[in-house]
């Protein structure tokens, strides 16, 4: 193709060494443009050479070939790709070539590759995520007897595992989720199931045996089991107690202040009953040839006596004398 360049083409009308056309002035003496066969012969070859180029015979009569040409060459804007598509299979295949693009999955293939050597297929597939299914009949899935939709993922024959869920629920059943893998035999694993907020394990399934002492509840009644704020304590430093949470009230100390008369010792808290037991034990320095005793004056008595006792110290000799001494000594007094 060439612009005009006869001797009377307007010189770098369009820029450097692109001619022009002009109608000439012969008030200046400027002539026409003059045009020659070379040019016509350019202008006819170029857009025949289109409507050629693109299957369709040249007729004298028709004239909107170069436009049905250039729609039968050019992409069409409007439907991308709809041409190709038109022109048959072949033109599918030669199109995707042409961009670099491989064997598309067909429907049914299931499969998500990972590495260039993947292929739509089964477990052998190298490098294969795939969408998978258990059908009841086949009697290989976690559920027999029911449907499981899932994935399998295998790196070859040996490598691979499944992950498969419930998909065929009774109303108001919880989902439920099974893995299992392959062994390097080429076999599997039996199933695992994997548990969620919705599908929380039993004792059972994690094969746990409980006692009698798991199932019940926390508290002071019958058949109940107490926590710590059910056993309650105080005093100070010579007297303490406890409480249990059946009501029982354990009361202790040391006395070591007494004079030679009689002491009376009050329990840091009395009992709300009764009095169902109480003991004392002598301790402290002995004279010689004698031993320590307490008398309790009017012994508590099972109900009596429930917020004190008085206690006399005794230092007893081996002759059979008795003397009153500073006696320590502790007491344990228990009750409701």
């Amino acid at each position: 193709m060439h612009r005009i360049d006869t001797p009377t083409a307007q010189k770098d009308k369009f820029g450097a060494g692109k001619n022009g056309f002009t109608r000439g002035n012969p008030q200046t003496g400027t002539p026409a443009t003059d045009l020659d066969n070379d040019y016509f012969d350019m202008l006819q070859e170029e857009l025949a050479g289109v409507v050629e180029a693109s299957g369709v015979n040249l007729e004298k009569s028709k004239h909107n070939q170069l436009l049905t040409a250039l729609k039968a060459l050019l992409l069409s804007r409007a439907h991308p790709f709809a041409d190709i598509k038109a022109d048959g299979a072949a033109a599918i295949a030669d199109a995707l070539s042409n961009l670099g693009l491989s064997k598309v999955m067909d429907i049914g293939d299931f499969g998500l590759g990972v590495k260039n050597e993947t292929k739509p297929g089964g477990m052998a597939a190298l490098g294969v995520t795939q969408f998978d299914y258990f059908n009841p009949a086949d009697n290989i899935g976690p559920l027999p007897g029911s449907w499981c939709g899932g994935l399998s993922y295998a790196m070859g024959d040996d490598i691979g595992f499944q992950l498969a869920g419930s998909g065929q629920l009774q109303p108001y059943e919880n989902p439920r989720l099974f893995l299992r893998s392959k062994f390097a035999d080429k076999t599997f694993t039996q199933w695992g199931e994997i548990y969620h907020t919705l599908n929380k394990p039993t004792a059972s399934d994690l094969g746990i045996t409980l006692g009698t002492a798991a199932s019940r509840d926390v508290g002071t009644g019958t058949n109940q089991i107490p926590d710590m704020s059910s056993f309650t304590s105080g005093g100070n430093a010579d007297a303490r107690w406890r409480k249990l949470p059946d009501g029982t009230i354990e009361q202790f100390g040391i006395v070591n202040g007494m004079t030679t008369n009689a002491v009376t010792v009050a329990y840091p808290i009395a009992f709300p009953s009764e009095l169902t037991s109480f003991e004392v034990a002598a301790t402290g320095n002995l004279l010689a040839n004698s031993y320590n005793s307490i008398n309790i004056a009017a012994t508590p008595a099972q109900g009596n006596n429930r917020t004190h006792f008085s206690a006399t110290g005794y230092n007893t000799f081996t002759d059979g004398r008795t003397a009153l001494n500073n006696v320590m000594f502790y007491w344990r007094a228990i009750g409701r």
